[in-house]
């Protein structure tokens, strides 16, 4: 199962309005007659300062972001397969989620808290998705183009399992669970790791911490061939990496994204040119006959 990974905040409405906007004074405007609502500081020191302004919940309620995050809560929890978890557990999670978000806005050290949090969520969507992605799911995904991401470790789910350590308990715990099984295990954990991560970017770009190429959807892709080719290695399959390219350069994009490097993207891209993202980056191609075929 794919959930979809978002890099903006454009669908989002406002108190039912059609369209929200940023102003070129650095407002943020939720109508057309341009009534700006609270100004957002962009500065790396006090970013995320806006948050510790909503300590009044009506108010953080009726701001874009307080909007967008409940749509995206509401959402998530109505069309993906979190949908049919207790209502406990999703409780639990969408508290958790709230938390974060208000713990980073509370922190001195908010920009790096954000970054590092968001970091670490996507590489747990990346470790599951490799391991539950199915080759028709891959065909409409935004990598569909890259061919190190193969969509075909669901076949070695069982193989796989015991290098994860939460899909290694599980087996532990029942030999006879079925592949199945630790496929909607797998997928559960996606869309629970994609309910953060895409939360917590939509509060990132609304932060300020904007680059002129948006470089989540390609930092999402990296560790996706990052994680395939470390659990082909693990499970001793045939690697998609061509000849000499090592899957440790994509995990590098974590580093410069947790270390709070203004433009990731335009960096990593810049040190490993020669290395393919289908989301954009590099100029590299995957040449034919470079890569083997994906089945």
């Amino acid at each position: 199962m794919v959930t979809p990974v978002v890099d903006t905040l454009n669908y989002f409405h406002c108190d039912g309005l059609q369209e929200y906007c940023h102003r070129g004074d650095g407002g943020i405007c939720c109508d057309r007659s341009h009534t700006a609502i609270p100004l957002i500081c962009v500065q790396r020191g006090t970013m995320l300062g806006f948050i510790k302004g909503w300590n009044d919940r009506r108010k953080w309620e009726n701001s874009v972001l307080g909007q967008a995050l409940a749509q995206h809560t509401l959402e998530f929890f109505r069309d993906s397969i979190l949908s049919g978890l207790p209502q406990d557990r999703k409780d639990r999670m969408i508290g958790g989620f709230y938390e974060q978000v208000a713990a980073v806005g509370q922190s001195p050290t908010g920009f790096l808290d954000l970054r590092m949090a968001l970091a670490e969520w996507v590489r747990h969507y990346s470790k599951y998705q490799v391991l539950c992605l199915k080759e028709s799911e891959k065909a409409s995904a935004y990598h569909r183009e890259n061919p190190f991401i193969s969509g075909e470790l669901y076949h070695h789910i069982r193989k796989a399992a015991e290098k994860n350590d939460d899909l290694a308990q599980i087996l532990r715990g029942d030999p006879n669970v079925t592949d199945g099984d630790l496929i909607s295990h797998a997928n559960k954990e996606c869309a629970r790791a994609l309910y953060y991560a895409n939360g917590l970017n939509m509060v990132r770009l609304e932060s300020g911490d904007k680059t002129e190429r948006n470089w989540y959807k390609p930092f999402v892709e990296a560790l996706l061939v990052y994680e395939e080719d470390n659990v082909r290695s693990s499970i001793k399959l045939p690697a998609l990496l061509p000849k000499g390219k090592d899957g440790v350069i994509y995990s590098g994009f974590f580093n410069l994204v947790a270390t709070g490097e203004q433009d990731p993207l335009f960096v990593w891209s810049r040190a490993c040119p020669d290395y393919y993202l289908a989301s954009g980056g590099t100029n590299a191609t995957a040449a034919p006959g470079e890569a083997p075929s994906i089945s």
